[in-house]
C-alpha cells in the first residue's frame, strides 16, 4: 500500500490556478485501496475489545514509516472530527509551505506623526509564556519597545494606526461553540495578537468569608473594567470565573474563591490588536514621545499605503517556537495564525480560514496522492466541529513528514511522554520505546496521533486513534485507556521486532 510516498512539489502559480477550483469545496475526499491484514491488526482488535467502548465510533491506523507497510487498520477510512489532532495537519502543512526559518514579525512603522504597528501576524507577541521563558514582564517587554523607540529617535507622534491587514477581520469562526467565546481557547484571531489574545485577570480572597476577592489584571489599564461580583468563602467548593461583556474591554468576575489563585483567570479579548495600540499610545504619552495629548488609535483601512515609513523596532516569534506551542502547549490561537498565514503567503491575500484551509488540502493532496485518505478542514485547531480526518489520512501524513528535511524540527513540536498534555499519560505501562505524540479532546470526542520510536535501531512507527460520540462509550476516561493501550501494545512489538533484529545467533 502507497503510504507518505515523496512527490515533486509544485510551484506557487499551481497553487494560486488550483486554489481558485478549491475555495468552493468543503473537503477532500480521497479513497483508499482494501488494505490487507496488518501484523498488528489482532492487538488493535484485542484492545478495542478491551476497551469496551460501546456505541463510540473508533478509527485506527499504524504504520512502518519508513517501508510504508500498513501495520494496523481498524475502520482506518472513517472519517471523524480529530479535536486538536488537526494541528498536526496544521503545523505540518506550516512547515513545508512556510519554511524552518520563516519568522512571524511586528514591524513598528513611523510616517511623518503616525507610528504604525504593521502585524505580521505573530501568536507570539507578548505572549506570557514565552515571556515568562525568557524571564521577562510585560513591563519589561514594553519598556524594551519605548528604549528602541528612544534610540531612533521618535517623537510627535500624534496617531497610533494599527494595520492588521494581513489577515482578514473574521476574527471568530462561525463554528466555535458560541457560548465558550470568552475562554481562552476561543480568543480571536487578528492579524495583530498580543498577550494570546486574553487578558489574565489575578484573584486573592478578600478578607473574610462574603467579602469580595482583591484582583488585578495584566495588562494594566484605567480602560480595562472589572465588575467584582464573586465572594470569598471558607468552605465549599471554589467556582471563580470572569466572561468579557459583549465587544468591550469590560469584564465579569464572579463564584467563588477560598484561597489565592496560582494561575490567572484567561480572558478572551474582543479586539487584541485595538488594545496593544491603546498601550502602545499610552506608553509613548508617558515617555514624553507624543505631540502633547495621548496619540489617538484607529485601524488601518482600504487606502493606507505606508511607502516612505521607516522602521523603529520589530518583534519576532520563530516559526520553530510557534509550532511547539501549536502541538505541545496545544494552543489554538497558534494553530489558527498558523493556517491564515500559509493562506497569506499562497494568496498574496490577507490570510483566511478558506484560504489557508485550501492551502492545507492542496498539499497533502499533492504530498501524498488519491489513496491517502479524507480531510475536511474547517478551522486550524480542531475547535470547530466541522473537520473531518480519517486515521489513513493522518498516518499517511505523519509517514511523509518523517521523511522530509523538516522533520526533525515537527518531532520536536510534538509531546514526549512526560510533558504537556502526555504528561499523565501512559502510567500504567513503561514504555521502552520513545513517544511523540499529540492529544484531542472536544466534548465527545478524544483522540491521539503520532510516533514510537525505538531508540536502538530507530525504527519509526506512525498511529492514529480516533474516537468519537465518547458518550456513548464510557466516556472520555475510557477513550484515552484505549489509546494508552494501543500505544503499549505497538511498544511491546516494536521491542520485541528490535530484539530480534539485534540478536546475534548462536555458534553451532
Amino acid at each position: 500500500m502507497r503510504s507518505g510516498r515523496d512527490k515533486p512539489s509544485i510551484g506557487r502559480g499551481a497553487w494560486a490556478k488550483g486554489l481558485l477550483a478549491l475555495f468552493a469545496v468543503a473537503g477532500l475526499w480521497l479513497s483508499t485501496p482494501a488494505a490487507v491484514a496488518g501484523p498488528l491488526d489482532r492487538e488493535v482488535a484485542a484492545a478495542h475489545s478491551n476497551a469496551k467502548l460501546g456505541q463510540a465510533t473508533v478509527s485506527v491506523a499504524v504504520m512502518d514509516v519508513d517501508s510504508g507497510e500498513m501495520l494496523a487498520g481498524l475502520n482506518e477510512r472513517s472519517a471523524l472530527a480529530p479535536a486538536s489532532n488537526l494541528k498536526l495537519i496544521t503545523s505540518g502543512v506550516a512547515l513545508i509551505v512556510l519554511g524552518k526559518d520563516y519568522q512571524f514579525t511586528t514591524r513598528f512603522l513611523v510616517k511623518g506623526d503616525q507610528l504604525i504597528i504593521l502585524g505580521g501576524g505573530d501568536p507570539g507577541l507578548a505572549d506570557p509564556m514565552l515571556l515568562d521563558r525568557m524571564g521577562m514582564s510585560l513591563e519589561q517587554f514594553f519598556d524594551q519597545i519605548i528604549s528602541k523607540f528612544r534610540a531612533e529617535k521618535v517623537a510627535g507622534i500624534r496617531e497610533v494606526v494599527v494595520d492588521e491587514r494581513i489577515f482578514d477581520r473574521d476574527l471568530i469562526h462561525p463554528s466555535w461553540p458560541k457560548d465558550q467565546l470568552s475562554r481562552w481557547y476561543c480568543a480571536p484571531v487578528s492579524g495583530l495578537s498580543f498577550m494570546t489574545n486574553c487578558i489574565d485577570i489575578y484573584a486573592t480572597r478578600g478578607q473574610r468569608a462574603g467579602s469580595p476577592p482583591n484582583w488585578r489584571t495584566v495588562p494594566a489599564a484605567p480602560w480595562i473594567e472589572i465588575i467584582n461580583k464573586a465572594r470569598t468563602i471558607d468552605e465549599g467548593q471554589a467556582t471563580i470565573g470572569a466572561i468579557r461583556m459583549g465587544e468591550s474591554t469590560r469584564f465579569t468576575l464572579s463564584g467563588t474563591i477560598r484561597s489565592n489563585l496560582d494561575k490567572p483567570i484567561s480572558v478572551a479579548m474582543h479586539d487584541p490588536g485595538a488594545i496593544f495600540g491603546r498601550l502602545i499610545a499610552d506608553r509613548l504619552a508617558g515617555a514624553g514621545m507624543s505631540a502633547g495629548a495621548t496619540p489617538t488609535v484607529r485601524t488601518a483601512g482600504e487606502r493606507d499605503d505606508w511607502t516612505g515609513a521607516r522602521q523603529v523596532g520589530a518583534v519576532a516569534t520563530p516559526l520553530t517556537t510557534a509550532i511547539a506551542r501549536c502541538n505541545v502547549e496545544s494552543q489554538n490561537l497558534y494553530a489558527e495564525c498558523l493556517l491564515k498565514a500559509v493562506g497569506h503567503k499562497v494568496t498574496g491575500q490577507p490570510g483566511s480560514w478558506s484560504s489557508g484551509a485550501s492551502v492545507a488540502r492542496m498539499t497533502l493532496n499533492d504530498r501524498l496522492g488519491a489513496d491517502a485518505g479524507a480531510l475536511v478542514m474547517s478551522d486550524g485547531s480542531g475547535l470547530s466541529r466541522d473537520n473531518r480526518v480519517t486515521a489513513s489520512l493522518m498516518t499517511n501524513w505523519l509517514v511523509y513528514l518523517a521523511r522530509q528535511p523538516e522533520w526533525p524540527d515537527f518531532f520536536n513540536s510534538m509531546a514526549s511522554g512526560d510533558e504537556g498534555r502526555l504528561a499523565s499519560r501512559f502510567k500504567d505501562e513503561r514504555l521502552k520505546n520513545e513517544v511523540r505524540a499529540k492529544t484531542g479532546f472536544i466534548d465527545g470526542v478524544s483522540c491521539l496521533s503520532g510516533y514510537v520510536i525505538n531508540p536502538t535501531t530507530g525504527r519509526r512507527i506512525a498511529f492514529s486513534v480516533l474516537v468519537n460520540d465518547t458518550n456513548k462509550g464510557g466516556g472520555t476516561a475510557r477513550a484515552r485507556e484505549f489509546h494508552d493501550e494501543v500505544v503499549a501494545r505497538i511498544d511491546r512489538w516494536l521491542t520485541a521486532q528490535a530484539a530480534r533484529a539485534t540478536s546475534v545467533p548462536n555458534p553451532r
